[in-house]
């Protein structure tokens, strides 16, 4: 087994690693996008059934201020994961560029070990007379 196999191998593993976990923040950041839009929606129901839409109105709908804090909650949470997602993004260009880096290693040494002559020997094409 070549012995530059091992660190490619899990150069690669990191790299998608890395990949998956900034699949999955993405993800989530999309899902509480998604819930905070329809948490929105809510809100704006309640304010139309209460008939009144200034938060600080003595008679805002208590409902509404609940799902406003869970929004806004949720807005925050996102706003963390984005922070998170640029670090994984910085993450996988390093981890990329790992790989690049140990794949070429291991490309120059594959190249030393193998004899450019195809009998094996340096010396097959002088022989001696």
């Amino acid at each position: 087994m070549n012995r530059q196999a091992s660190p490619i191998q899990l150069k690669r593993f990191a790299a998608e690693q890395t990949r998956r976990k900034l699949s999955r923040i993405e993800m989530l950041i999309r899902e509480l996008s998604v819930g905070a839009a329809k948490l929105d929606e809510v809100i704006a129901a309640e304010e139309e059934i209460a008939g009144i839409s200034n938060p600080k109105h003595f008679a805002y709908p208590c409902y509404a201020k609940a799902v406003a804090l869970r929004r806004d909650n949720l807005r925050r949470s996102a706003e963390n994961l984005k922070l998170q997602l640029d670090k994984a993004r910085a993450d996988l260009r390093d981890a990329l560029a790992d790989l690049t880096k140990v794949d070429a290693l291991g490309e120059c040494d594959r190249r030393v070990e193998a004899p450019s002559d195809p009998s094996g020997s340096r010396y097959a094409s002088a022989s001696p007379q």
